[in-house]
This record gives structure tokens, sequence and C-alpha cells, in this order.
């Protein structure tokens, strides 16, 4: 493959990659509406990639998935499953759409 589109490719991943981290802070931070009073509870969220476990987009995911965890008190948990376990991108799409991946 030529050098320029595969810095393309990697660059498009890495984009498409952060939206979806950036939707689901944004989910993570709407999701608990309406508890007040209620006992805190854990709610995780499962996060899909077609990354391998050692690039730069998986490290960067498991990070925001710490993150998430400390700053909510464990509030929130981001299970990261990477390497496209989950299926493609399609695949993974459908699946949000239809509610089993968030």
């Amino acid at each position: 493959m030529v050098p320029e589109k595969k810095e393309a490719l990697k660059m498009k991943k890495t984009i498409i990659c952060l939206a979806v981290l950036l939707i689901l802070s944004g989910t993570a931070l709407f999701a608990g509406g309406g508890r007040e009073g209620r006992a805190p509870e854990t709610r995780t969220l499962r996060m899909g990639l077609i990354t391998s476990e050692n690039d730069p987009v998986t490290v960067a995911s498991r990070r925001f998935a710490e993150l998430v965890k400390e700053k909510t008190d464990g509030k929130y948990e981001i299970q990261v499953i990477a390497g496209g376990s989950l299926g493609g991108e399609m695949e993974m799409h459908d699946m949000i759409s239809v509610g089993t991946l968030d």
C-alpha cells in the first residue's frame, strides 16, 4: 500500500475512534438522570475496537476507561474489547443501533 494511503487510513481510524470515545463520554455523563436518592450503582459500557491490543488507539481507549472509572468514583466502567473481537466496523455499528454495544 502507498505510504500516503496508509497514513490516511490510519488517520481515518483514529478520527472514528475518537468520535466514538466522545459519544461514549457524553452518554456516560447524561445516562444517570433521575437517580436521586438511590444507592449508587456501577454501569458498564462496552467499547468495541478494530485496532490491535498494542495500537495507540487501543492504549488510549484503555487509559480513557481508567479515567472514567476514576473520575466517576466507579459509577461507570468501560470494557474495552479490541482486535475486532466483536466484528468489523459495520457489525459494531449494527450492535450500537440495537443497543448491544455502547
